[in-house]
């Protein structure tokens, strides 16, 4: 699961991106010329590049406020020599790297400190916690009565994990996921009836489904065990939880919803819908980004059901847009800034097999022939710049409209000397997209339920504007037949990615 994890990051670590006051480095950081004399190499367009780059360097090394730029071109310097083959002017630049590296300790040190002090208020934020009552019944209930396991590792598990019902589930996985996918991409209001094979897995395992609604409804709301000590160990071997169990369960309880509307028992309808509704709030506050990232997916899959529902209180349409779920993915990835940066300073337990941790970025920098404390050195000041990145776009991204905000706008917003970089970093970007993109799925959701709870009347619904993407409105249209769409216009550059759910929904009138 690591490794899964570490992915995420493979093109964003070694990006360095901070904005520091305008303080000055001791003397022994003042620029000194130490490049080798010219010597002939097949491209000399690159080789003069490559001198301009470490000249710079030279010259606003010594200044505080642009120590990460001169680091970046120092290292822009040595890939260009390296590549082209100057080998005279690569091992003088790398013997000044190294030196530079040695000699910024102390800055190091000062960086660190305030990057402590996020640390222990994000610590204090998610104090250690252990399960309460409602949340360990539902864990137990699900892993020995449905086979599904919420957390644990293999070998971890407190309880017994009932393999013929893992065998049950497994068996409709696949058909499950692709009957909710394709529900919840059908622009209209109805549905397609739940097929054989998933009403009999259903009316099999109705008792205890039924059980698990009773239990949320009926107590608190599941609190779930949190430690977040594995950010300051830093440990690359860290496991992670994968969720997947909480998605399978979600996936069951939104198409028996379904059913139950199927079946025209409405009052278990809601039921089942308020219950997983409180299951899923359970994390909106998850300080992991794979617990966000999850929670969002399914409950998608909740609110594609919730466009098929006929007869929803109007406390739904409130519901809908009470939590901003960008901001929580935004506090997630301060903690795994976090957890990256203690990792980089303990090089002993990343070791020296970079492929291994995902990380590969310094591979043509001639990281084999480095020393040691040089290769440590450096993965420190990675550590200190991914953060400062990291916090430096966690803050721009929220005064942003994720409808029009590019990443070309979020890079004409940083120091020019990183936009370029600012690529490999791309994936920070997307997540917070992929959380905006939500919103817009929670609103129309909302603009859907109003329209059915005035029925025929909805004929006159004004536009309004989108309070999610405000340059944008809900656009409602009369069509013949008593029916009625809505859609956003204009609509975001996103919105041709199918993954997510559609941004126009038509219903009949006569129905609702």
């Amino acid at each position: 699961m690591m490794n899964q994890r570490l992915k995420h990051f493979r093109l964003g670590l070694g990006i360095f991106f901070l904005t520091f006051s305008g303080y000055y480095l001791p003397t022994y950081l003042q620029p000194k010329t130490v490049l080798a004399q010219p010597t002939a190499n097949s491209n000399p367009a690159q080789n003069l590049e490559a001198d301009r780059l470490f000249q710079e360097a030279e010259q606003s090394v010594g200044n505080e406020a642009q120590f990460i730029n001169a680091l970046t071109k120092y290292k822009q310097a040595l890939r260009i020599y390296r590549q082209i083959g100057d080998t005279p002017k690569a091992t003088a630049t790398q013997q000044r790297l190294e030196t530079v590296l040695a000699t910024s300790l102390p800055l190091a040190e000062k960086f660190e400190q305030e990057i402590d002090k996020d640390e222990a208020a994000f610590l204090r934020q998610f104090p250690k916690t252990e399960n309460n009552q409602a949340a360990n019944q539902l864990e137990e209930f699900a892993a020995t009565q449905l086979g599904i396991r919420f957390f644990g590792r293999p070998g971890e598990y407190p309880w017994a994990i009932s393999e013929s019902q893992a065998k049950a589930f497994e068996d409709i996985r696949e058909e499950l996921e692709n009957y909710l996918t394709t529900q919840g991409q059908n622009p209209g209001g109805s549905f397609s009836e739940v097929p054989p094979k998933l009403r009999d897995y259903l009316d099999q395992n109705a008792d205890k489904l039924r059980a698990i609604r009773t239990l949320l409804l009926e107590n608190e709301s599941p609190r779930w065990a949190t430690d977040m000590s594995w950010i300051s160990e830093g440990d690359p071997a860290h496991v992670f939880t994968s969720y997947l169990g909480i998605g399978s369960l979600q996936k069951l309880l939104a198409i028996d919803i379904l059913y139950k509307q199927q079946q025209g028992k409405m009052k278990e309808k809601q039921e089942i819908l308020e219950a997983s509704w409180k299951f899923g709030q359970s994390f909106k506050n998850d300080p992991l980004l794979i617990g966000q990232l999850v929670n969002i997916i399914t409950i998608r899959y909740q609110i594609g059901v919730m466009r098929k529902l006929d007869g929803l209180p109007t406390a739904w349409q409130q519901r809908l847009l009470e939590h901003d779920y960008r901001q929580s993915l935004l506090q997630a990835l301060t903690g795994e800034s976090l957890h990256t940066r203690a990792i980089f300073r303990q090089h002993d337990k990343l070791g020296s097999n970079l492929e291994d941790f995902g990380y590969e970025y310094p591979l043509d920098l001639g990281w084999s022939e480095w020393s040691e404390p040089m290769r440590q050195n450096f993965l420190r000041w990675e550590g200190i710049a991914y953060y400062q990145m990291t916090k430096q776009i966690s803050t721009i991204l929220p005064q942003e409209n994720s409808c029009s905000f590019s990443l070309n706008s979020l890079r004409s917003m940083i120091e020019p000397a990183y936009g370029d970089l600012l690529v490999e970093n791309s994936w920070l970007y997307s997540l917070w997209i992929r959380a905006g993109r939500f919103m817009v799925d929670l609103e129309l959701t909302q603009k859907i339920l109003q329209m059915k709870e005035v029925g025929s009347s909805s004929q006159n619904i004004p536009n309004t504007q989108s309070t999610i993407c405000p340059n944008a409105n809900w656009v409602y249209q009369f069509i013949p037949n008593d029916r009625r769409s809505i859609t956003l216009e204009p609509l975001p550059w996103w919105a041709a990615d199918v993954r997510g759910l559609p941004l126009i929904h038509t219903i009949d009138l006569n129905r609702n």
